[in-house]
């Protein structure tokens, strides 16, 4: 699944039972902001290699987040 946050984050997700976790952010923005829901539901984990070999220098993550993956960044 993809979903755009302000027309230009776009990142990759996928839906769980009742939560979503975030899989994959495609642009190179220096300050991103993981939302805190996507369809309704909260996002409460980071994949593995999410944001991995990216050029971030800050990341927000939602209160939700209760999971991050190996090497996320």
């Amino acid at each position: 699944m993809m979903a755009e946050q302000e027309e230009k984050e776009v990142f990759s997700c996928r839906q769980e039972k009742d939560h979503v976790v975030i899989t994959g952010w495609e642009p190179e923005e220096k300050t991103v902001q993981v939302p805190d829901t996507v369809g309704g539901l909260p996002v409460t984990a980071l994949d593995a290699y999410a944001f991995s070999g990216g050029k971030h220098e800050e990341i927000r993550l939602p209160v939700s987040m209760k999971r991050i993956g190996h090497y996320a960044f």
